[in-house]
Formats: C-alpha cells, structure tokens, sequence
C-alpha cells in the first residue's frame, strides 16, 4: 500500500514513495474512495479495529457477495444438470440396446430349438480324369433333384461353352425354370440357374471337380453342399421380369 500525502487542494492521496517529495498537480492525480480496512489501518494499525473495521465493511457489502455466490452457484448447477442428463441419456441407451441384443438372441434360440436341424444335400461329383460334358450334366440333374421346390416348376439343361484358363477348364450349363399353365403353355418369363464345372490342371487326376453355381441378375456364388436352394430365388427373378415388361410400352 502506498503512504497518504496531502496535495496541493488539501486531499490525502496515495503515492509511491519515489513521489513522496514531488508535487502533485491537482488535473494529474487520480483519486478514489478509501475502504474503511485501509482508513482503519492507516489511522493506527490497530489488529482488533483492522478486524472490526473488515467485518463491518463485509457486513455493508453482503448483498454484492450474495449475488455474486448465488450466480456463480446457479452456473454451477446449470451444469451440473447438464452432465447429469447426459449421463442418465446414455446409460438408457446403452440398457436399451442390451435388451434389443438379448430380444434378438432369445428370438434366435426359440427360432433355432423349433426348427429340426437341416443338412443341405449334395451329391459325389466325377473325378478330374473321368468327366465329360454328358457326365457333367447327369450330374448337375442329379443335384437338382435333391432341392425342394414345387412340382409345378419345369426346368430344361443346356451346356453353353467351354472356356480354357491358365491352370483350370471350365465348363459353362445353363438351367431354365418356369411355370407353364394350361391357359398360358408358354411362360412370360423364365428364370436361369448358371452351373460351372472346373477341371483343375494342377490338381491330381482323382480328385473331384470342383463346381459353381449362380442365379440370373446375381453373381453371388454358391457350391454345393455349402448353400441351401431357396425356392424364392427363382419366383423373385420372374415376378420382377414381370413386372418390368408390363411398364415397357411398344
């Protein structure tokens, strides 16, 4: 705290001691009001009037701390409440994606023990050195009779080509489904099963041929003994060719 001098008009002022022998110009000083802590301490630094003096002074400005604490407390609480909903938010969330899993998985099982257990057929397919094109598809006819579909549907095998590669021939047939009905002998569309029977180069002479099989308007390959037949695959393909001619207008 900087020593009281008097100025030149007779009010006390506070100044550095470097200024204590300097006068003071009266438009060159600025002045402020003196809190009762510092008169009391100036008048004559007694401890027990010091303490007085704070308590009173505390006292007079009560209200501003008042609303100074209950701002800062009301801010604090604000958000505290905002961490606390976002807390609560997750853990809701969290437990309602918990019960979903443990719905799905109850669903599933139930699923799993009502329905008896399924193996998906396949056949035993000719060897490397004894396969031929008549072979191949006795054999692919022998694969299909073991799908489950309606005996309405008829189907006709053709081979297509045979397509030499590095390591491996292949041979390409083609299986076309329909519904034929008396009133309509002759579908309005038709669906195409795609079968590739591959003769490996590298492999031993008796190990069997290996054998792909895919759906018209899908490349997704299937193998025998690995995929089930579905019976919608075949209906999907020919209600959607259906279905597009009927919005093409000649």
């Amino acid at each position: 705290m900087y020593p009281v001098q008097n100025n030149s008009s007779g009010q006390r002022v506070q100044r550095p001691r470097h200024l204590l022998h300097t006068r003071l110009k009266p438009e060159n000083v600025f002045y402020r009001r003196e809190t009762l802590p510092e008169r009391a301490l100036r008048q004559n630094g007694d401890a027990d009037d010091l303490f007085e003096c704070c308590r009173r002074w505390i006292f007079q400005n009560r209200t501003q701390f008042s609303l100074k604490f209950s701002g800062f407390m009301d801010h604090f609480s604000e958000l505290l409440a905002q961490q606390a909903n976002i807390i609560v938010v997750g853990v809701l969330e969290n437990a309602k994606r918990q019960l979903q899993d443990l719905q799905l998985e109850a669903e599933s099982r139930e699923e799993t023990e009502e329905q008896p257990s399924f193996q998906v057929s396949n056949i035993e397919w000719v060897t490397n050195k004894d396969f031929t094109v008549a072979i191949g598809a006795k054999q692919i006819e022998e694969y299909i009779s073991t799908w489950e579909f309606s005996n309405c549907w008829l189907h006709c095998l053709d081979y297509l080509k045979e397509e030499e590669l590095e390591y491996r021939i292949q041979h390409h047939y083609r299986v076309r489904w329909s519904i034929p009905t008396r009133r309509k002998p002759i579908p309005r569309a038709t669906a195409s099963t795609y079968f590739i029977i591959e003769i490996s180069k590298v492999k031993p002479p008796i190990f069997p041929v290996e054998v792909y099989f895919y759906f018209e308007s899908n490349r997704l390959l299937h193998r025998p003994g690995k995929s089930r037949f579905r019976e919608k695959w075949l209906k999907d393909i020919i209600e959607s060719k259906i279905i597009l001619m009927e919005q093409v207008t000649f």
